[in-house]
């Protein structure tokens, strides 16, 4: 009498490779767009934490406090976009620059990594400020409203937003 054999084949085997590499394969755009996802709402969530730790702190002390884009981390930039970074100061003469002998810097957020770009409308393209009140407004005393939208290089019709109101709130949308 034989004793049955038990175990896989060679082509068994052979076949689950293959199937296993061909889920893998599809797999991964997926995940690389979860990842992007990801990195966006990240980003999205630190310049939102910003831009309230300065509204807060503009309605604390009573003084205007301004987010600014930042390539160095040192000075306000008009070119780019947010994703070079930002800087938090008290803008004690209200110019929305950073000028380091009269004003205190309160964080510095640098470079994003990544090929994300935020750009933001017209009114806050370069900056946001928050006066005592709490309220958004540029230089000129104007209510400061608008969008700066997060998105991947490649992926222009999709992206994430945030929102700053004129009353200084700040909303993710997605």
């Amino acid at each position: 009498m034989y004793a049955s054999q038990r175990g896989l084949t060679l082509i068994d085997v052979m076949i689950t490779a293959a199937l296993m590499s061909i889920i893998v394969l599809l797999s991964i755009p997926w995940l690389q767009e979860t990842i992007r996802n990801s990195r966006m709402i990240d980003i999205n969530n630190e310049l939102a934490q910003a831009l309230k730790f300065s509204r807060n702190l503009a309605m604390e002390r009573n003084l205007r406090v301004t987010v600014c884009k930042s390539a160095n981390g040192v000075s306000c930039s008009d070119d780019g976009g947010w994703e070079q970074g930002w800087i938090a100061f008290t803008d004690t003469n209200h110019n929305a620059r950073y000028e380091t002998a009269a004003e205190s810097r309160l964080l510095v957020r640098n470079k994003v990594e990544g090929k994300l770009t935020m750009l933001g409308d017209p009114a806050v393209q370069n900056f946001v400020s928050y006066v005592g009140r709490g309220n958004a407004e540029s230089t000129s005393g104007m209510p400061q409203s608008g969008a700066i939208k997060t998105c991947a290089h490649n992926r222009a019709g999709t992206g994430r937003r945030l929102w700053v109101a004129p009353s200084g709130r700040v909303d993710l949308v997605t």
